[in-house]
């Protein structure tokens, strides 16, 4: 690869983690919407809150992706605080079935700021008159608003400081005459005889945001200010304290809180970017560094496929084929050896050859093998040959070795001799021995040669 296209592909690389660094490194936009979810960090999420509460409520804290009713209905969470925090008309909740739970010993805390009406009417709930409902009163003006904790058996009177947007609604008395409340199934609905206490207040006006009422071995706590229990909520002011104080009116319970949030999560597919989100390329266009930086990566990615498009003609380098220098080395060596008579030679040092190979890896401890059965035992072992093959192969050797030595003992005393006479005594020059011998020594057959070097290949091939 040539130098113009290794920077040309680090333009763009360098281009496009460019652009991706500054859509990293922008700030996330906040969801201002109320979902109450386990699994949402957003303002209005409960990830933070339920993360908190878990590891400081002493009795326990645990949140239960289930359906409320079904949590009411099973014996498992019996003489617990059950706590729901959702829109009460989405909810399949009866008031029998919050009664029935809390006859038996438990705790119903629900916190909404939309409750049903024959939800209300049917708990009979009345604060300040009889025979009266509860409904969503007046939203409260100010950015701040306080509200006034009772004083109790375990916790003094309080006054909390708290955004208006929490405590935008409160519990109140409505009038019997309200028609719009009166419904066919209101009327139709079973009234329980409940008394209700107040226990959080607004100052100013005096109106409660949280009341309870006791039925049967448990009590139902009703709270209007469900954005108190989100993560915004939990990390403002003083706040933690103020709803630690509503989960003690509960006493030492495990609070267990229902989170059936992902039933009413449909997408909107006519418009799918909410309201308050900016979709990602407006960003980047209204953001003159972010509108700047894409340009770029876009012209760089413009360039690089331009000069890159077009086929390339490159010269192909002929490659020559390498000679075998090894091959050719070892075909003159051997007719050398040949010419001068000295092929026996060979099949020596062939032999020396394996011998010291044999005793490198198998570790022989005789230089005798043929008298050594241990050592023939071990060489067929390591060569998985049979303990009869790997005799029969050094039998043939040494029977071939001492044939060679005794027609060369008896070849050089014969020269020696003749050597002598020819010289009238004169002691006969080694150099001059071993070359006549070199010359009179016969020849081994080839056929012998061959039969010879494929036996000892047999051993050394397996080593």
């Amino acid at each position: 690869m040539r130098s113009s296209n290794r920077l040309s592909w680090v333009l763009a690389i360098v281009g496009i983690l460019l652009v991706i660094v500054f859509l990293m490194l922008q700030k996330r936009q906040f969801k201002w919407e109320t979902n109450y979810s386990t699994y949402s960090d957003e303002p209005f999420g409960c990830q933070l809150f339920d993360s908190i509460m878990s590891s400081s409520c002493t009795q326990g804290y645990e949140v239960v992706d289930t359906r409320i009713d079904s949590i009411l209905l099973s014996p498992k969470w019996k003489r617990h605080l059950v706590m729901e925090i959702c829109d009460l008309a989405e909810l399949n909740l009866t008031p029998k079935l919050v009664l029935d739970f809390v006859r038996d010993g438990g705790v119903f805390l629900l916190a909404s700021e939309y409750w049903n009406a024959e939800f209300v009417w049917s708990l009979n709930a009345s604060f300040k008159r009889d025979d009266s409902n509860i409904h969503i009163g007046q939203p409260v003006e100010g950015e701040f608003q306080q509200i006034v904790f009772k004083q109790s058996a375990t916790y003094p009177e309080h006054t909390y400081t708290l955004s208006s947007s929490l405590c935008d609604y409160y519990l109140t008395p409505s009038d019997p005459a309200d028609t719009v409340l009166f419904t066919k199934d209101i009327i139709k609905a079973k009234k329980y005889n409940l008394k209700w206490s107040d226990h959080v207040f607004l100052k100013t006006s005096q109106k409660p945001v949280v009341s309870t009422a006791s039925y049967g071995k448990g009590q139902i706590i009703l709270c209007s200010m469900p954005m108190l229990f989100t993560n915004y909520g939990i990390m403002e002011s003083d706040n933690f304290g103020l709803i630690m104080r509503i989960v003690s009116l509960a006493g030492k319970k495990k609070i267990v809180r229902a989170d059936e949030t992902h039933r009413f999560e449909l997408p909107n597919i006519e418009n799918p970017i909410q309201e308050g989100e900016t979709p990602i390329m407006d960003h980047i266009l209204n953001n003159q560094a972010l509108q700047t930086a894409f340009y770029l990566a876009l012209a760089g990615l413009l360039i690089f496929f331009i000069f890159n498009s077009r086929r390339r003609q490159r010269i192909i380098p002929v490659i020559k084929a390498k000679t075998n220098g090894q091959l050719n080395f070892v075909k003159q060596i051997g007719s050398l050896y040949y010419r001068n008579g000295s092929s026996d030679s060979i099949i020596r040092k062939k032999y020396a050859m394996l011998m010291a190979e044999i005793k490198k890896k198998v570790r022989t401890e005789s230089d005798d093998l043929l008298n050594s059965h241990t050592d023939l035992m071990r060489i067929a072992a390591h060569t998985g040959l049979t303990l009869d093959e790997v005799r029969q192969v050094f039998q043939r050797m040494d029977s071939y070795l001492r044939t060679y030595e005794k027609t060369e003992n008896m070849l050089r005393q014969k020269l020696k001799t003749q050597l002598q006479k020819q010289y009238r005594g004169t002691p006969v020059d080694e150099k001059v021995l071993e070359s006549q011998l070199g010359r009179k020594m016969p020849k081994t057959s080839n056929r012998t040669m061959v039969e010879l070097v494929d036996l000892m290949n047999r051993i050394s091939e397996r080593l």
